[in-house]
């Protein structure tokens, strides 16, 4: 595998190796070898996949999410870099995000963005981020406690990790209520506050339509609604109001 991986490198080389027919065994490699032939196995798949959807198809036909999945839990940090980036890339193709959530994606992306001090958590809330409005994603994250790690990124991640949060968010408000009222428990409306003023124009944007969520949320439990200003009253209660009437002095 060592061998194949340094070979991979070379642009020339990487369609004479997908020509070669050679992806079933470096896949069975993968499942079979140690835990080094798998990460090699996992850097080539993700430089292959470069290539073309087509590659990218003949890798998810053939079993080759499941061992990537594998390290995202098991692998070294090396590893488990190179699985992400291998799954972001594959993923780009609806089928094989249905893939791999029948071989567990989501429960392992999940399980390592709860490793706060993992280097990797970074790139798995991208990878779920650029995955979560596939219908497979929302179903499995229903049995997952994402609202909590959500708020952890929020109170303790980057700008980006605020803006890739507040992204898994808005799709998930989207299909079921009850993660707005987990979201507004955790207190998350006061981290978006914070994007809302701060992020980029596409997290201003997105934290702004979550606290809309929220406050319409709260509006129909409690049966308040927001009040409208007519300004046209405003404007007319502003005037000077007339003196009045009464004898002189």
């Amino acid at each position: 595998m060592a061998a194949l991986l340094n070979l991979s490198i070379s642009p020339q080389n990487k369609s004479r190796i997908v020509q070669a027919g050679v992806i079933p065994e470096i896949i069975n490699v993968m499942n079979s070898g140690s835990l080094k032939a798998c990460e090699d196995g996992a850097t080539i798949l993700l430089t292959l996949s470069y290539l073309s959807d087509d590659v990218k198809f003949l890798i998810g036909s053939h079993e080759g999410l499941r061992p990537l999945v594998y390290l995202l839990r098991e692998g070294s940090e090396r590893g488990q870099k190179e699985a992400v980036a291998a799954l972001f890339n594959l993923c780009l193709l609806p089928c094989n995000i249905k893939r791999a959530v029948e071989v567990g994606v989501v429960s392992e992306i999940i399980w390592l963005m709860g490793q706060w001090y993992y280097p990797v958590r970074d790139e798995a809330l991208a990878l779920l981020n650029a995955i979560v409005n596939h219908h497979d994603v929302l179903r499995a994250l229903e049995r997952e406690p994402l609202i909590y790690y959500l708020k952890e990124f929020f109170s303790r991640g980057s700008r980006k990790n605020q803006e890739d949060a507040a992204s898994v968010l808005l799709q998930l408000f989207s299909i079921n209520p009850r993660y707005v009222e987990e979201a507004r428990e955790l207190g998350v409306g006061w981290w978006l506050l914070e994007v809302q003023q701060y992020g980029s124009d596409e997290g201003k944007r997105k934290a702004s339509d979550l606290l809309a969520n929220i406050a319409t949320y709260v509006g129909n439990r409690t049966g308040i609604k927001r009040p409208r200003i007519d300004h046209t009253c405003e404007a007319s209660t502003s005037r000077s109001k007339p003196r009045p009437r009464g004898g002189t002095d």
